[in-house]
């Protein structure tokens, strides 16, 4: 199998890559600029020393060895004159830096580069004229000098490049892991996150870079990974919440059939028809309760229900387990609504359940009204328990949150689910709820609905039967009144 490099050491080897090209390419540019500075700075002096002797010779100087090395006193120069006879120059009063054999391959008019023995001589020349005579003035400098400190030069280049390149790579390493550093902390957290732990999150850089944004990003990611895992969880526990009521209705009445329903026709049939009942009920209520996971609107029905039906339908069901506790059922002017059947019946079993559940003694009383309140039909529900606290008050729809250790040590059972379902519920059917509540004293719920405009009253004969609902009618119902 092909072994990846890892992206430090790419980052590495372009790092020096990169420092490696830049630095050839610098050596280049100073070896070709030192060289014909050199070559520039050489040939200047030539010309200059080639310009003095011509001055001397036309000013009528005496050409001699000595006449030449005082107008010429530069070591690394030599220089020769010679009158120029028919286009030939002869040798005359000054001698050139090789025998005289070679100063026939010497001359060469005009070049500027010279070899001579196997050695290279930089070469310069003028003509002067004295007398009508033309002499001419030639000078010579070993240009194996310079070809010596030229490769002096490149040694150093060389060495220079290679350290560069080494300590780029070097400096290359350190910079990819500080760069990287922010990504292995990505992959450490990743390593450590887990689907029952997603709390966990990458820590943010000052600078705002792309790794920045790259943590806002993975943290977002899992920030949505940890509400859906949430919602997952959320789910469970709404079902093994929910559906705890409505198998308790079953074992109810199946405990009722048991004891002596199987003689008696009349309690053997409400029996089957509540058993019946509960468990379209529970498979009503799980398909509700999974598009409502989903926040879904069309999960909603916004049908015609009554509320009085409802309450007295929850009532009746919980008489079969809740002994021994009163409730008062008061309801006045209009009780019917647009929305979901059973998950109204969903939100009254909640309620309902919180208020036995809180309250001080069972025979305290629960009220449950049905009213009117200017553009709304209100429905409010008053124990008389150990009420919530002010601090607590607004926390109490949120999901798992059970009020103060009052609450919580009273061993009544619940995980705090119920009020965040209803408060889902309530949202759904976009009524409104106020909680007022005493510690000590009791509570009251109201929840308001919007009265159903588009419902014609005439046109449902089910509202026009005294259903307890007629402006003036109320009545009061117990546990000690029930059949069961």
């Amino acid at each position: 199998m092909k072994r990846r490099l890892r992206i430090g050491t790419k980052i590495s080897i372009m790092y020096g890559g990169m420092i490696a090209v830049l630095l050839v390419l610098g050596s280049v540019i100073l070896f070709i600029y030192i060289t014909n500075t050199n070559a520039q700075r050489l040939k200047r002096t030539m010309e200059m020393s080639v310009s003095q002797m011509k001055d001397y010779i036309e000013a009528g100087g005496r050409i001699s060895r000595s006449a030449v090395e005082r107008v010429s006193p530069n070591r690394f120069i030599s220089m020769a004159v010679a009158e120029v006879l028919e286009g030939v120059p002869v040798r005359e009063g000054a001698t050139f830096p090789f025998n005289p054999e070679d100063f026939k391959d010497a001359f060469r008019p005009g070049a500027s580069m010279v070899t001579i023995n196997n050695v290279r001589y930089m070469a310069s020349e003028k003509n002067a004229v004295f007398n009508s005579r033309i002499y001419m003035i030639r000078a010579y400098s070993n240009y194996e000098r310079e070809i010596e400190s030229t490769k002096i030069l490149v040694i150093i280049l060389g060495f220079v490049n290679i350290v560069g390149v080494v300590v780029a790579v070097f400096i290359g390493r350190i910079m990819s892991k500080v760069t990287l550093n922010p990504i292995s902390r990505m992959i450490q957290t990743a390593q450590r996150i887990g689907a029952e732990d997603l709390s966990e999150r990458i820590e943010v850089s000052d600078p705002d870079d792309e790794l920045k944004q790259l943590a806002l990003a993975f943290n977002d990611m899992l920030k949505r990974l940890e509400v859906s895992f949430c919602q997952q969880a959320q789910f469970v526990a709404d079902a093994s919440h929910e559906l705890r009521t409505p198998i308790a209705v079953i074992n109810g009445y199946a405990n009722l059939l048991n004891r002596w329903g199987k003689d008696d026709p009349a309690v053997l049939q409400e029996s089957l028809d509540c058993i019946i009942a509960q468990t379209e009920h529970m498979s009503n209520m799980a398909k509700k309760m999974l598009l409502l996971a989903k926040e879904e609107q069309a999960a909603v029905q916004h049908l015609p229900i009554n509320l009085s039906e409802i309450a007295n339908t929850v009532v009746k069901e919980m008489e079969l387990f809740k002994n021994k506790w009163n409730v008062q059922l008061n309801f006045s002017g209009r009780c019917m609504i647009l929305g979901d059947y059973d998950m109204v019946k969903q939100l009254v079993w909640i309620l309902m359940d919180n208020a036995v559940k809180y309250s001080l003694s069972y025979e305290a009383g629960i009220e449950i009204d049905i009213f009117d309140k200017d553009d709304s039909i209100c429905l409010a529900i008053k124990d008389h328990g150990i009420g919530i606290s002010n601090e607590d008050l607004p926390y109490i729809f949120q999901r798992f949150y059970r009020a103060d250790r009052a609450r919580t040590s009273t061993n009544r059972g619940g995980i705090g689910l119920g009020l965040s379902i209803a408060s889902r519920i309530i949202k759904q059917h976009h009524a409104k709820v106020i909680v007022d509540s005493i510690p000590q004293v009791g509570t009251q719920i109201y929840i308001y609905f919007q009265i159903p405009g588009g419902i014609d009253y005439d046109d449902h004969e089910s509202i026009k039967k005294d259903d307890g609902c007629e402006p003036g009618g109320d009545y009061a119902r117990s546990a000690d009144d029930s059949d069961g």
